[in-house]
């Protein structure tokens, strides 16, 4: 490790803040840290606060100099500034814990301007890192909830303004951070729900091009199960927007992998659904489809013995009503749950 670390540290060392060639270093730091992991720890506390040096710098550079344009190359040295904080806070979370107990309030400030900044690109990592926050080291985000989730509220509604790509980039790292926060926020999120899930709606029901993007699937996916987290932590909230989300938020979630996501995704609509099962009703075809996308093997059981007690209470509804709803399905979805639970 000496013998990477030591030519790399020098690098670092003599390569000023202005020149680009900062770019490669901070990408070469960037997954050097990645790879190594823990051992890399004793090595962060000067490339942190340097990174933040490099994000202040620049963001007075452009307040300075109004004639300077956004889209110049010298904000790149921030934008990964930004990328390797984020990088680390997912790798190593006690390290950087550790850094934001020293000092947690110029970190912010920076972030929080960040996410504001012109540059989309560096709106862009500065969510992935307001996400990777939440996700690793959430006691220092919780006491700027207030503060930033009307950051993130903009720009959910920024992409029906402006839809390029860029943007889509930027919109996305918002929703997936959102949901990020949901999860470990609980009540306290309850003041923003209402405006984060009308953005998020209005996201999932917009129409995907005939060729979506990688970015485009990806804000699906992630508003979708942003909405879903949301149910978790106020479901009465949710509630009553039931019948203008469900069809598309059951396509999404029926895509994802069956993994963490999409698992507390499902346990947090669940959690509203349960509050009216009858909403349910007229989607009920992409309800078992998206049950059925589910492998037997990565279904927790919790969340199974929730999907037959819903399947069981609509089968005796339509059975009143002496409807064969069952036909109605897609084969492999007929097969599936036939097996899985008798319907």
């Amino acid at each position: 490790m000496e013998l990477l670390m030591v030519p790399l540290t020098k690098k670092w060392q003599i390569t000023k803040d202005n020149d680009l060639d900062i770019v490669f270093i901070i990408e070469c730091i960037s997954a050097v840290s990645h790879a190594i992991g823990t051992p890399f720890g004793p090595y962060l506390p000067p490339i942190w606060h340097r990174c933040l040096n490099i994000v202040e710098k620049t963001i007075m550079q452009f307040e300075a100099d109004p004639s300077l344009s956004s889209d110049s190359d010298e904000k790149d040295p921030m934008i990964v500034a930004l990328d390797l904080l984020c990088s680390v806070t997912q790798d190593l979370p006690d390290f950087v814990n550790y850094l934001l107990n020293e000092n947690s309030d110029r970190f912010f400030q920076l972030l929080f301007r960040s996410m504001q900044d012109e540059k989309l690109e560096v709106k862009q990592s500065a969510f992935a890192l307001l996400g990777d926050l939440a996700s690793s080291l959430f006691d220092h985000l919780k006491p700027h909830i207030n503060t930033l989730l009307p950051y993130a509220i903009v720009e959910l509604e920024a992409v029906h303004i402006s839809n390029n790509q860029q943007q889509i980039s930027v919109t996305n790292n918002a929703a997936w951070a959102v949901g990020e926060i949901s999860l470990k926020a609980g009540r306290e999120l309850q003041p923003f729900v209402e405006d984060l899930l009308k953005r998020l709606i209005a996201i999932l029901n917009k129409p995907l091009p005939s060729r979506a993007s990688r970015e485009n699937t990806a804000l699906f996916e992630n508003s979708a199960i942003s909405i879903g987290r949301l149910g978790s932590t106020c479901p009465e909230i949710i509630a009553p927007y039931l019948p203008s989300l469900l069809s598309k938020w059951f396509e999404a979630v029926s895509k994802l992998n069956d993994d963490w996501e999409k698992i507390s995704a499902f346990k947090g609509m669940n959690a509203v659904i349960v509050l009216n099962p009858q909403t349910v009703l007229p989607y009920f075809i992409y309800f078992c489809h998206a049950l059925a996308s589910w492998k037997d093997e990565t279904l927790p059981q919790d969340l199974n013995e929730v999907f037959l007690q819903l399947l069981q209470n609509y089968k005796l509804a339509f059975e009143m009503q002496n409807i064969n709803v069952s036909s109605q399905l897609p084969a492999d979805d007929q097969e599936i749950l036939k097996r899985r639970y008798g319907f």
